[in-house]
């Protein structure tokens, strides 16, 4: 599935604005700690295999895997895009200096462990020694400032964290400071979002690069596997990266011990669905991404197949462009979200309620203190009759409204054909535009190519990481009530605060409308029973697993 994919303290250490100790220090065991800042932890979220090892011990070293992806890579860049596809293989490049473990718990990745001042305004962030980027320099703070620098010029949370910051400098080889304007307890959560993510690349690409995507020569990381070649719209071959300097940790998710077993990761575009499943079947691929949900059952009794679920992971929504008329127009807004009946979408997109749930929320359940339903009284709130009274009260003159749709992931295409239908029973002139994804993920970006648009988000784990809250991110929300809930929150110090800010954040969007959120979604992969040890999560990793 399409995901548009914190504050946490190690849990024996204190938080921001309590400071029996100011040293944060990872103690080197499986069993330390995990970062955990006060906002939430998703516990369940992940994703589910048949299963995750079929004996034979630990795989061999060796060998090659082909995975079959679903579309093609707009960019290797993960700082630059928040499609799935993207990180789906940027993380094997690339990594971050926090990362989150498999029980989306905030663990450290490239760092060892950073300091607060007493003011909580200067953040020291040790970097581990001894590691190195695929074209053996070795990591510096250099590279990480510069790093930061260029995510929090491109990256919609990236820009929303540097508000915040007054000045990033190395102060030491391996040691990194930071400096805020005012307390921001979620700095080093954002640093660790998984979507448009701080990659720690060298300074000299992070510099030649600027707000542009990484091009091939600056696909410079420091993770298990390095890029090697990409032949645009068929496949790009990574290998093994015999210098990597592992974690030691048992983390899981996008942090601790990563080993490449395989000599090579050949990711090869395979756009049609029953071609990936064949492929899958007679072992030409041994991992693929978004199988047709409908070919669940039979694929349970497939020799050699295994399906890989991932649950709760995203969430279903049409975007509005709040940039320009008639959508910069709330009663607009909200005439669609009473106009569409978000039960009707579900069993259209999905089928079987065991890949989709109703659920107005903007986290999910899973993450016990972000989630609440207070405040979406409006989210099941279908009312064809209350729509048509909103279009008139906008003064809404049947002008045609473009809503752009892939036909590349059937939940979005068969959504979409619900939501055209019940807006056009209330009066909205709809031109649904179907476009591969790429193209959407490109178009969207302009002003004034389109009304509408359906895609769907990965979990965030802090309020100012969600990306369509930004005023940066297609939609263009521009909102005060929600960037002074926002910026409440980034100061917020106890629990019941924080609720209500989440229960305001929910009034707020269902108030203003910046998008309707359809229903909760799971999605289908697949893989080979050849993987041993394989392990599924949010997406695809084929780091500590193996033939």
């Amino acid at each position: 599935m399409r995901r548009d994919s914190l504050p946490y303290p190690l849990p024996d250490q204190p938080q921001p604005g309590h400071h029996p100790s100011r040293r944060f220090f990872l103690q080197g065991t499986a069993g330390a700690v995990a970062l955990a800042f006060g906002t939430g932890t998703l516990t369940a979220c992940g994703g589910q295999s048949t299963s995750q090892d079929d004996g034979g011990g630990a795989p061999g070293k060796g060998g090659v895997i082909d995975l079959a992806i679903n579309t093609d890579v707009p960019t290797v860049d993960w700082t630059s895009s928040t499609a799935t596809i993207t990180r789906a293989i940027a993380w094997h490049i690339f990594e971050q200096l926090f990362a989150f473990d498999k029980d989306y718990k905030l663990r450290p990745m490239l760092a060892e462990g950073y300091e607060v001042s007493d003011d909580e305004l200067t953040y020291t962030i040790n970097l581990r020694k001894g590691i190195k980027f695929h074209d053996g320099a070795p990591l510096t703070a250099e590279d990480a400032a510069a790093s930061i620098k260029r995510w929090g010029k491109i990256s919609g949370g990236g820009i929303l964290t540097l508000e915040y910051i007054d000045e990033i400098k190395p102060a030491g080889e391996t040691t990194l400071e930071i400096v805020l304007k005012k307390p921001f307890a979620p700095l080093i959560p954002n640093l660790a979002d998984v979507k448009q993510s701080l990659i720690v690349i060298p300074a000299k690409a992070a510099e030649d690069a600027g707000t542009e995507p990484l091009g091939d020569k600056h696909l410079i990381g420091t993770g298990p596997y390095k890029f090697v070649s990409w032949s645009r719209g068929q496949r790009i071959t990574l290998k093994r990266y015999e210098g990597y300097s592992a974690r030691k940790e048992d983390w899981g998710g996008l942090t601790g011990k990563k080993t490449a077993y395989l000599d090579e990761i050949k990711a090869s575009v395979v756009k049609d669905a029953q071609v990936r499943l064949n492929q899958l079947q007679t072992d030409q691929s041994q991992y693929s991404m978004e199988i047709s949900l409908d070919v669940y059952k039979s694929m349970q009794s497939t020799e050699n197949v295994e399906p890989v679920i991932i649950d709760s992971n995203a969430w279903l929504a049409v975007i509005f462009n709040k940039a320009r008329p008639p959508f910069d127009n709330v009663k607009m807004r909200q005439a669609a979200n009473f106009a569409v009946n978000k039960k009707d979408v579900g069993k259209a997109a999905y089928g079987s309620e065991k890949f989709w749930k109703m659920d107005g929320s903007i986290f999910f359940p899973e993450q016990e203190d972000l989630y609440t339903t207070e405040g979406t009284d409006n989210y099941d709130a279908h009312d064809t009759a209350k729509a048509k009274q909103l279009l008139s009260e906008a003064g809404y003159k049947n002008e045609k409204l473009r809503l752009l749709v892939t036909n590349l992931y059937p939940d979005h295409y068969n959504a979409a054909q619900v939501v055209v239908k019940q807006l056009k029973e209330a009066g909205f002139n709809i031109d649904m535009q179907v476009l591969e994804w790429p193209t959407l993920l490109t178009k969207r970006e302009e002003k004034d190519a389109w009304e509408m648009f359906i895609t769907s988000f990965s979990p965030s784990f802090d309020p100012t990481g969600v990306i369509w809250m930004l005023p940066d991110w297609p939609g263009w929300y521009e909102s005060p009530k929600m960037k002074s809930t926002l910026d409440k929150w980034s100061r917020a110090s106890s629990d019941s605060e924080k609720q209500d800010l989440l229960v305001e954040m929910n009034e707020i969007t269902y108030s203003e409308v910046p998008l309707v959120k359809l229903v909760n979604s799971a999605t289908l992969h697949g893989r080979s029973s050849k993987l041993k040890n394989y392990e599924a999560w949010i997406d695809v990793r084929l780091w500590n697993t193996g033939l």
